[in-house]
């Protein structure tokens, strides 16, 4: 009896498609999650340092040095 109890289990355990469904949209979230964070970071820097030149180039033409 036992035995019948945990082979229905083992088969409804591997028959299961709900689990997998789930780790895969939480892949392909991290995934995106990561691709998007990279991409901010890229342009961030290149905003930055582009500010960084444009108020450095205009305080210098101010100043008259």
């Amino acid at each position: 009896m036992v035995d019948v109890k945990r082979k229905s289990l083992a088969v409804r355990f591997f028959e299961e498609e709900d689990g997998a469904t789930a780790i895969e949209y939480g892949l392909l979230i991290a995934t995106l999650s990561i691709a998007i964070v990279g991409t901010v970071r890229s342009i961030g820097e290149k905003i930055s340092n582009n500010l960084y030149d444009s108020v450095d180039s205009e305080l210098t033409t101010a100043i008259g040095e």
